[in-house]
């Protein structure tokens, strides 16, 4: 394939956007990063004289992508309230102007919300403190490759908040936080059978399917919570502790959560001491996103 006249490649002429069969599309927020995996999934086995075997196995096609101003939707189409192993798939294409790579019925792996005002160990004063950023993770039940590219569209509708318009309670009470990273994880897996193949190669999955779901919560404070306030000591742990994390794009609300871990460290770059409070929780509806 001859490289166009754009060679070496910069960002303008690259591009991530979800697909909407037969010919929509659009930007799933503000491309800042992102990778992508088509494992092929070899298995090879040595044998005498130096001889060996290689066998293809099902294959596994995943995208991470970076994203500020992303799309709400992006974030809430992942959540399940109830067990499940599917939630309604997305396609994505992702590529330079000489070709690209097509993802259909997309499962997701999860996504990492994250936003702080403070430094944190190790960032300097001119590092990214303030802004809102999601990554998110997809994987695909069929990856398909292509000789045709496109362009990065702008993103539309996307959530612009910055840190001043997050606000971030406790059980209703505000513990002065400084910077929230959210986590959800599907689970997802490939599934295949031996008497059941895709439709496009045996080798591809014949579904992708989401496991367990996983919700971390990570709130760093500059005021602590009480022992008393989260039954930390207590003989009898409080498991209906509610975050509200509210912006004027977007409000996620944690509920049902367990007795945080308190850890260090003591204080950040900037010399500020935070308190670090880490939520777990695989309750279904423990996460919802408005």
């Amino acid at each position: 394939m001859a490289l166009n006249a754009n060679a070496p490649y910069t960002g303008a002429v690259q591009y991530f956007m979800e697909f909407t069969p037969p010919s929509s599309y659009a930007a799933p927020g503000v491309v800042v990063g992102g990778r992508y995996e088509v494992d092929a999934r070899l298995r090879t086995a040595a044998g005498i004289g130096g001889q060996k075997v290689t066998r293809g196995g099902v294959v596994v096609a995943r995208a991470e992508v970076e994203l500020e101003e992303p799309l709400k939707a992006i974030l809430s189409d992942m959540l399940r309230d109830t067990p499940s192993t599917k939630v309604t798939a997305k396609s994505f294409y992702f590529g330079n102007q000489d070709g690209e790579w097509t993802y259909t019925d997309c499962q997701p792996g999860g996504f990492t919300a994250t936003c702080g005002v403070g430094l944190e160990e190790g960032q300097r004063n001119t590092d990214r403190q303030d802004r809102f950023r999601v990554r998110a993770e997809f994987w695909a039940k069929t990856p398909a490759q292509s000789a045709t590219g496109a362009s990065q569209e702008a993103v539309s509708g996307g959530i612009t908040d910055n840190w001043s318009d997050f606000d971030v309670e406790v059980d209703s009470t505000d513990y002065a936080c400084q910077r929230f990273e959210l986590r959800l994880k599907t689970n997802p897996f490939v599934y295949s059978t031996l008497d059941s193949r895709s439709a496009d190669s045996k080798r591809l999955p014949v579904e992708v399917l989401l496991g367990s779901q996983d919700v971390d919560l990570a709130l760093y404070c500059a005021k602590q919570i009480p022992a008393a306030s989260s039954s930390l000591l207590a003989d009898a742990v409080d498991n209906d502790m509610d975050v509200v994390i509210a912006g004027t794009g977007v409000t996620f609300t944690l509920s049902g959560l367990n007795t945080p871990i308190e850890e260090g460290p003591f204080r950040n770059a900037s010399g500020l001491v935070v308190w670090r409070y880490r939520f777990t929780d695989n309750e279904w509806a423990a996460l919802t996103i408005s």
